[in-house]
């Protein structure tokens, strides 16, 4: 088998996998229900849930309900938490057409899946299709997340930092745009660290005025709609940096209960993570098998891991993500398994597939235990116990993409601005 042909069994997967659940959902909803709530643990509701969503809030903006304000929109339309710049889009999708923009949505991200490469080796092949049709691309298909969007434009991101010379620059605006409307795909924009100087300064301040414009046209509906960014469990299926301090201080006994709207996060313990993984990142970063396996990869893996490292760390640090944002894991694993397995890399591929699945994993062990009838003091050690690894898990993984980070992109104003990528734009 050709690598080509390897490439083109994700998406086929994935493809099939729709039409599967397309004909279930048509045959039997209720089946339809219960095989999405325990393959992508996803909550009950219709299909592409997510999208029909945005576009009834989009629709009620324009119909002059302020979507924004949770008092006055959640009961007709929702609440909406993306930025205040997409009510402002010229743009109209009929509400109506919802499914049919889904089925697009959907489609287009199988088919994108092809241009990820993969070797035709046995173990990338099994590791890449288990990872299409984990739980989190289950759940972001299964809802049509906007988040599938931001996906091709990552994608997008990606191809333009292969290019030389001054087209990629594209790239920068491609970033800048979807960070404008989704905002945490701003975080492709660190690309710019492994840039020369002048370029480095260039977009630094294009950045600025474009940043800096649009608070200044939109800061009100700004800063409410960042208050309405969705938090929850802090004990099933969300991930980010906040989540292992509000579960520990909700098992200490602390405020940051289980299922809280907005609990407040242990400053103190944050920080404390923080600079043990920034410790670690630079510690790894200077490892010879992280640097010398960077050294042998080609352009094309090498920037889509870059850019789903970007991705994955910024929203690790900055925010709580429900499970379907794992799908930017998927960016990461060509590259990953194309490294030189040694060193901290040996275990990333696996480790990565895990997240991808941990939720309906842990509904598995779950339901076994149930059906074991084992105690309920055992059933809760078993649950915590997988937490606490799941937790242990992210914050390894997130050290070793930040240290591929560091020695992928060369972090130039650490280094007389001399990025390794840069060209010369």
């Amino acid at each position: 088998m050709s690598d080509r042909r390897a490439q083109l069994i994700a998406p086929s997967l994935v493809i099939a996998a729709l039409a599967v659940m397309s004909f279930v959902y048509l045959m039997d909803r209720s089946l339809y229900t219960l095989v999405m709530a325990h393959w992508g643990d996803y909550p009950a509701g219709p299909p592409f849930v997510d999208l029909q969503s945005v576009l009834n809030q989009l629709e009620c903006n324009r119909a002059g309900i302020a979507v924004i304000d949770a008092a006055r929109a959640a009961d007709r339309c929702g609440v909406y938490n993306y930025s205040p710049l997409l009510l402002s889009l010229p743009v109209r999708i009929d509400p109506g057409a919802g499914t049919a923009v889904g089925v697009a949505l959907c489609v287009l991200f199988a088919l994108s899946l092809a241009v990820l490469p993969v070797r035709a080796v046995a173990r990338d092949i099994i590791v890449m299709a288990f990872a299409v049709l984990s739980g989190a691309v289950v759940w972001a298909l299964g809802s049509a997340n906007v988040d599938l969007i931001i996906f091709e434009l990552a994608l997008a991101v990606s191809a333009l930092m292969c290019l030389k010379g001054k087209a990629r620059l594209a790239a920068y605006a491609v970033a800048l745009a979807g960070g404008l409307i989704k905002y945490y795909p701003v975080m492709l924009m660190g690309h710019v660290l492994g840039e020369s100087r002048r370029v480095f300064l260039l977009v630094l301040a294009s950045t600025a005025v474009a940043t800096g414009l649009f608070i200044a046209a939109f800061h009100d509906q700004l800063a409410a709609s960042i208050a309405l960014l969705p938090a929850g469990s802090v004990l099933r299926g969300r991930w980010g940096a906040q989540i292992l301090p509000l579960g520990m201080e909700w098992l200490a006994g602390g405020d940051a209960a289980d299922g809280a709207a907005r609990p407040k996060v242990p400053a103190a313990s944050l920080a404390f993570l923080f600079l043990v993984a920034a410790v670690a990142v630079l510690w790894q970063a200077r490892r010879p098998p992280i640097a010398k396996a960077l050294s042998s990869l080609q352009p094309w893996p090498r920037s889509l891991l870059i850019s789903g490292a970007l991705v994955v760390l910024g929203c690790f640090a900055a925010w709580q993500n429900l499970p379907f944002r794992g799908i930017f894991l998927l960016l990461v694993l060509p590259g990953l398994l194309m490294l030189d397995r040694s060193g901290p890399l040996r275990a990333m591929p696996l480790l990565v597939l895990f997240l991808l699945w941990q939720g309906p994993l842990s509904q598995a062990v779950l339901h076994l235990m149930i059906l074991a009838s084992l105690p309920d003091a055992v059933t809760v050690a078993v649950q915590l116990g997988i937490w606490m690894a799941t937790q242990a898990i992210w914050w390894w993984v997130v050290v070793i993409l930040g240290a591929i980070l560091y020695a992928g992109l060369g972090i130039p104003f650490l280094s007389g601005f001399r990025g390794r990528n840069a060209k010369g734009a």
